[in-house]
């Protein structure tokens, strides 16, 4: 098996789809505050995130087909691309929708990626797709491709879907949820564990980028019932390699907010990992703080790095997203304590604004 370098595997999560967690938790704080977005208006007005993805991802769906019109084949790719897009800026523009975005846009992803499938072609990837909805649309485009795909052998299957270098990461994560979701009643540790046999079976370093589209898909499970935290946890130490174990404890906070753990009860069951797992589930936690929340990261009872990884979550998303801009994030960075971590976070907010991707490339 691939040996694979903490330091490679902290900086590869997929922290956009940990996105997820942090906008589920969300929704309902933004729900009195922010205008109604035209066409989703009825989404907002339903009890209970789930709901309202559903309902999300409804919308894009029928706004994707009124976008395509007739088109079909990569003509409809493009049209569909399009809207994506035109969501991706209406996203920018209202944190609630920027919270909800992205798991909705998976639906529509595996929709159009089965389409293509069934068409014998492999579907046209969007460029810039470590952006929020977007990233969800690319990861769906996977899941639905490889769903409706029957060669037995993922390499050569992979080659032709992720044929696209620059959305290759977002592909092969997103091909980690389609491992998973054939095994939708397997006991988390197990499908787990046969889902990355899978993966270790992509070239060069998607692996890990599919490992985290494993851990990500078992802790965003909702139906027919979320992975409990006990048996994620099961997961996370039975993992069977270090990077596979991290991988999953970067995805614990997304499991606690499928299960309705509150936010603030994050820290602490990120401490109960294991030392290398704390800074990737910490990672998560700062990301379902957003730039808002970016002060709590200084109150964290724990070591400075930790604190650190706290403030990397919580700009990373939303500034190299594009999604915040830095003017705002620096004024939020103003007010975090001690003065030593709001250095720190002025300076995250530089390094982000180049893009998310720029950063973990460095």
């Amino acid at each position: 098996m691939r040996r694979i370098h903490l330091t490679q595997l902290i900086g590869a999560v997929a922290v956009l789809a940990l996105a997820v967690a942090g906008g589920w938790a969300a929704t309902n704080l933004f729900q009195r505050t922010v205008p109604i977005v035209p066409g989703v208006q009825g989404c907002w007005r339903l009890e209970g995130s789930a709901r309202q993805v559903t309902c999300l991802s409804d919308e894009f769906s029928s706004g994707a087909d009124e976008a395509a019109g007739d088109a079909s084949g990569a003509d409809r790719d493009r049209a569909v691309i399009a809207y994506v897009r035109r969501a991706e800026r209406l996203a920018a523009g209202d944190p609630r929708l920027a919270a909800t975005c992205h798991p909705s846009m998976h639906a529509l992803g595996r929709r159009e990626g089965a389409r293509a499938a069934r068409e014998g072609r492999a579907p046209t990837f969007p460029g810039g797709s470590s952006q929020l909805c977007t990233a969800g649309y690319v990861h769906g485009l996977s899941e639905g491709y490889l769903e409706h795909t029957d060669a037995a052998d993922v390499a050569p299957v992979f080659a032709k879907l992720c044929h696209d270098v620059k959305a290759r990461s977002g592909c092969a994560h997103g091909v980690g949820h389609a491992f998973v979701r054939g095994q939708a009643h397997a006991p988390a540790a197990s499908a787990a564990r046969a889902a990355n046999a899978h993966c270790d079976d992509l070239p060069g370093a998607y692996p890990v980028n599919c490992s985290d589209g494993v851990y990500m898909e078992l802790a965003m499970r909702t139906q027919p019932s979320a992975v409990p935290v006990a048996e994620y946890r099961r997961a996370c130490e039975d993992a069977g390699s270090a990077g596979h174990e991290l991988a999953c404890w970067g995805y614990l906070d997304l499991d606690l907010t499928s299960n309705d753990v509150p936010i603030e009860d994050v820290p602490a069951q990120c401490l109960k990992a294991s030392v290398p797992g704390q800074f990737t589930c910490i990672d998560g936690y700062g990301r379902n703080l957003g730039v808002a929340g970016v002060p709590k990261c200084g109150q964290l009872d724990a070591r400075v790095a930790l604190q650190q990884r706290c403030v990397e979550g919580a700009i990373g998303l939303q500034v190299g997203s594009g999604h915040v801009t830095g003017a705002a994030a620096r004024a939020r960075c103003r007010s975090v304590r001690p003065a030593s971590l709001a250095r720190y976070c002025a300076s995250a907010v530089s390094r982000y604004l180049g893009g998310k991707a720029a950063v973990e490339a460095a």
